[in-house]
């Protein structure tokens, strides 16, 4: 009997990290498929693949990748360790495994870096890290992550370096925006009026003269609503979903200013903040929990609350290494090597060919 041939999907565009510029390819949903398209870019012979089998009754396949002479063989060890040591029944996807190396497995914030390109994760693996593949999942989990890995997106390095600087530093005004910004106007309206401008403070008074609810009620209300529709345009079938995030939006503003029951300023800054969180895409959820616990902040404690919030997140997350990385390098600890693809992006000719001292690792040439 002719053996059955695995269903798979073709390659086709990724789904996530859109680009103008650049590659396009995917993973998809079949390990050995993955495998193939990270070596067209980096050589069979220079990756150091181990196989492992996880999930007592799946027995799906995990692959541990590494490029040969660059990634440190602690961490691709740790990493290993921390796989055979899995007992579950199932592995659905690599979402599974991602929990399970996470160092701080109780924390809400992202520790385990996911990618859909095979580009990008080349580009991680010849810094150091270590790659994970699980058959039946097309994100490919990567480690150690560093927050700025999501600051950086890969269309950075396929165009200028005065471009690509100043979208990274536009992502970073972006966290701003989507997290304390809802947040700061919220402490003026309650606690800092008298900081405001005497033009823009009568045009918030006129806007909220019939508006029956206190501002920071005001404001939680309008947000939960905005949330409510941002997971129902997730979920919505896929035929409708423009038309339904178009309209939900409109009716749901307009209605609300209408109605008196929210002003206009205020769906405004909730709208401007969602949009923001965007430009982190991968880190979307994170944003909107911090984005809630900072307005609760702010609305018992003013700015006073938000300052003291922002100190303690600073701190949390200087707290976290994940396998000898400091989540916050190379600001915190600052590393000025590191500085060169940093925030401000220097010429690809211009940069000292070693991997990344975040990594907590000794410079190495890097593979050509």
């Amino acid at each position: 009997m002719a053996k059955t041939e695995k269903p798979k999907r073709g390659i086709g565009e990724s789904f996530t990290g859109n680009v103008v510029y650049g590659p396009r390819t995917g993973f998809i949903e079949d390990i050995e498929t993955n495998l193939m398209l990270l070596q067209n870019i980096i050589p069979k012979v220079e990756l150091e693949v181990l196989e492992l089998e996880v999930g007592t009754v799946t027995k799906t396949k995990v692959v541990v990748v590494g490029v040969r002479n660059v990634y440190d063989k602690q961490v691709k060890n740790a990493i290993v360790k921390k796989i055979e040591e899995i007992e579950i029944d199932g592995v659905i996807d690599s979402y599974y495994i991602r929990g399970f190396l996470q160092t701080k497995a109780e924390s809400f914030f992202k520790q385990v870096g996911i990618t859909e390109k095979p580009d990008i994760l080349s580009r991680k693996l010849l810094e150091g890290r270590v790659a994970v593949f699980v058959d039946g999942s097309p994100i490919v989990l990567s480690l150690p992550f560093v927050l700025l890995e999501d600051i950086h997106a890969s269309e950075d390095y396929y165009q200028e370096k005065t471009i690509a600087s100043f979208l990274r530093i536009l992502r970073c005004l972006g966290l701003f925006v989507a997290v304390i910004f809802p947040a700061l106007y919220v402490s003026f309206l309650i606690f800092h009026y008298q900081a405001l401008p005497l033009i823009f403070l009568t045009t918030i008074i006129n806007q909220s003269e019939y508006l029956p609810l206190p501002p920071a009620l005001e404001f939680l209300i309008v947000l939960f609503l905005f949330e409510i529709l941002f997971e129902s345009s997730i979920r919505v079938p896929k035929g409708v979903g423009g038309a339904f995030n178009l309209l939900g939006g409109l009716i749901l503003g307009g209605s609300l200013v209408q109605s008196n029951l929210a002003s206009p300023a205020t769906v405004l800054v909730v709208a401007i903040s969602s949009v923001a969180l965007y430009l982190m895409p991968e880190q979307t959820n994170t944003l909107r929990l911090l984005r809630f616990l900072f307005l609760i902040s702010s609305i018992f404690m003013g700015i006073l609350g938000i300052v003291i919030s922002s100190v303690l997140v600073v701190v949390y997350l200087s707290s976290i290494d994940e396998y000898g990385a400091p989540y916050l390098a190379p600001f915190a600890p600052f590393i000025g090597e590191d500085q060169q693809d940093a925030l401000i992006m220097k010429d690809i000719h211009n940069q000292k060919p070693t991997t990344p001292k975040s990594l907590n690792r000794k410079p190495k040439k890097k593979t050509p």
